[in-house]
């Protein structure tokens, strides 16, 4: 009986949800125009 041989390859397993997350709201916090509104940007000044 002749004997099969073949090779696997490890999936690949990608970015985890946590990451994928991170990197969204880290993209469209540093998308967002602050500076570019008509109005007075003002501190919080409450204490």
């Amino acid at each position: 009986m002749q004997m099969m041989t073949f090779s696997v390859a490890p999936l690949d397993q990608g970015m985890s949800f946590k990451a994928k997350a991170y990197q969204a709201l880290r993209q469209a916090i540093t998308q967002m125009d602050i500076y570019g509104g008509p109005s007075e940007i003002r501190l919080d000044e409450r204490q």
